[in-house]
């Protein structure tokens, strides 16, 4: 799982891959690349206002997470054994 994730990051430019080929077992690290540290730039002020703000926004994401439960049919609506009243 891990290493698909950074061979798909890879791909994207994000992390740059660097392999010793002369050692056994062979070795494998990776870095960000200077796009990620861009993202990176880009992204800190987002966090950082999701931070400073969690008290408004864990209320909403709670409302919706119990809006979303409700709108699930129940197991015994789903398979076909509910109310047809």
């Amino acid at each position: 799982m891990l290493d698909r994730t950074l061979k798909r990051m890879e791909g994207r430019g994000l992390v740059v891959r660097h392999e010793e080929p002369a050692v056994f077992p062979r070795s494998v690290t990776y870095s960000l690349s200077p796009a990620a540290h861009d993202l990176l730039a880009a992204g800190s002020p987002l966090v950082e206002w999701a931070e400073k703000n969690q008290d408004l926004i864990a209320p909403v994401r709670r409302r919706n997470a119990e809006r979303r439960r409700r709108r699930q049919p129940t197991e015994r609506q789903h398979d076909g054994q509910g109310d047809e009243g």
